[in-house]
């Protein structure tokens, strides 16, 4: 089975590392409180470097990818990562090999994910954001929800790695579920 998978806050911290980020170089404002949008985007520039180099993983990411990898399954990353720098990309192969993340693909620049996720035959994606979500389910794919929070989801979702992969063993067999 082939795999989509997300990397900012569904394999990796990313919110809460901004987070960090901003009180540090805010210091006066709610870091959950929103920047006027010039001054994030600047904000977003000059972080990005940090944020494709630094961020911390999910607990028990590294071994949940190893246990799809194991299973078979192909792991391809879909990211929109790519688009404010042009380190990034270089940056985040790196910090995929000095994490030892494990990969068959990694597709930048991913602002259309049902349209990539098609085209890349994607039997499963996976994702944080709920309108990514919907926009791939559009295309017949099944997705899974990394939650963050108590946010609702009109889509399965799961807080952990390990749920997500036990999820997989469990209801996909030969790449095919069957409670669908």
């Amino acid at each position: 089975m082939r795999i989509g998978i997300d990397i900012d806050d569904t394999i990796t911290n990313s919110k809460e590392f901004v987070c960090d980020l901003k009180k540090r170089r805010f210091p006066d404002l709610n870091p959950n409180e929103l920047l006027p949008k010039r001054i994030y985007n600047q904000f977003m520039v000059e972080i990005d470097d940090e944020i494709h180099r630094y961020v911390p993983l999910k607990k028990n990411v590294i071994p949940s990818l190893n246990r799809l990898k194991e299973m078979g399954h192909e792991l391809i990353f879909i990211t929109a990562r790519g688009s404010i720098s042009q380190h990034s990309v270089a940056d985040t192969i790196q910090y995929f090999k000095e994490k030892g993340i494990p990969y068959d693909e990694i597709i930048f620049h991913a602002t259309r994910k049902g349209a990539i996720a098609k085209a890349k035959k994607i039997d499963l994606f996976i994702d944080d954001r709920e309108e990514l979500l919907s926009e791939v389910h559009r295309f017949g794919i099944p997705v899974i929800k990394m939650r963050r929070g108590n946010e609702e989801s009109a889509f399965i979702q799961f807080t952990k790695w390990k749920e997500i992969v036990d999820y997989i063993e469990r209801e996909y067999k030969n790449g095919t579920n069957y409670n669908e």
